[in-house]
């Protein structure tokens, strides 16, 4: 049991059915929370989560945020932050552990808004980086993007999400089409190179093809654009996915830190083929559990999907290990890093 009676948990959104860092943070602590009295949650929205003994202290100003961290005394209360609002422990000088999901720098690549929303939230990560007692990354990636602002930091994998539905990559019949999962909530970030690869597979139907996408449909373009597909069908947001009647999961992402989703397919023996962005090919292994293209190459992407519909790439998992992508073994790990500052 640690000498800290509460942990205190601020973000925006916390609970299972928002982003991956969101369930990131659940699970993580759903592991541990047996080692405090209770859990504070300091956040806009409070979603599905698995706390028993829990605090909701719901804020829509920061205002607000920053008298509800100051009503709880420092000697009693872990205080952690999973996103840039962690900047507001800064302000009121309370030391804080930090958990780094976001895309900063990378995402300052892809447009005006991006590179307009960096001046803003790049210095802000600098800030939290140099200030928090540790900052967690779940990515060797982002690790040596965090080692230039501080030495107090660590590797620490996020855990599998879904729990394996099927031991061996699933056998797909000669009449049968290529079943596909998308996964993660409809954008210009996950979505808009989709559609680029999709316009050039418009020969293919349903009888070759089925691509399910699941996720909120946040952009109505894009959502609209997939929607017009034949062989494209939108599942809407699901909290847990089944991957039993999957062949591929596509992922045509811009950026990522190292998705939980990926992990997720992996874990049940279906294969990603995504582009070699962030820390995917900390899990993806090239032309073994997966095949990575190279940033941003749409043509390589339709011809290797392409070739995989046309049965002329085939999978093994024989060499996989993802052992380190264990909740429970992120807890302890987490209350070790907890317990070298307390």
């Amino acid at each position: 049991m640690l000498k800290k009676k509460k942990l205190v948990i601020l973000s925006d959104n916390i609970g299972l059915n928002f982003s991956g860092g969101a369930i990131a943070t659940c699970r993580i602590f759903e592991t541990i929370q047996n080692q405090f009295d209770t859990i504070v949650l300091i956040g806009k929205q409070l979603g599905e989560h698995p706390f028993t003994k829990f605090q909701f202290l719901q804020w829509s100003k920061k205002e607000e945020a920053l008298k509800h961290i100051l009503s709880i005394p420092k000697e009693e209360a872990v205080f952690y932050g999973d996103f840039y609002l962690a900047d507001y422990f800064t302000f009121v000088h309370v030391p804080f552990f930090f958990t780094y999901h976001d895309n900063w720098p990378d995402q300052q690549r892809f447009g005006i808004a991006n590179r307009l929303n960096a001046a803003f939230f790049i210095p802000i990560y600098s800030r939290i980086f140099n200030q928090a007692s540790h900052v967690i990354t779940v990515s060797e990636f982002k690790l040596d993007y965090v080692k230039q602002f501080t030495t107090k930091t660590s590797l620490i994998r996020n855990g599998i999400n879904q729990q394996p539905s099927k031991q061996i990559a699933l056998h797909r019949r000669a009449e049968q089409p290529l079943n596909v999962i998308m996964l993660g909530n409809i954008d210009d970030r996950k979505y808009s190179w989709a559609i680029e690869v999709f316009n050039q597979l418009t020969h293919l139907s349903t009888e070759h093809l089925e691509v399910h996408v699941f996720g909120h449909q946040n952009d109505n373009q894009i959502t609209e654009q997939l929607r017009d597909l034949p062989f494209v069908e939108l599942k809407g947001f699901q909290s847990a996915i089944d991957f039993s009647d999957y062949h591929l999961m596509l992922m045509t992402s811009k950026m990522e830190n190292l998705s939980i989703s990926v992990c997720d397919a992996l874990a049940n023996h279906t294969p990603v083929l995504c582009f070699d962005v962030g820390g995917l090919k900390e899990a993806v292994e090239h032309t073994q559990n997966g095949w990575l293209i190279p940033e941003g190459d749409i043509q390589q992407m339709a011809s290797v999907l392409q070739q995989i519909v046309n049965r002329e790439i085939s999978f093994n998992f024989d060499s996989q290990d993802l052992s380190a992508f264990d909740w429970k073994v992120a807890g302890e790990h987490y209350l070790t890093i907890f317990n070298q500052y307390l």
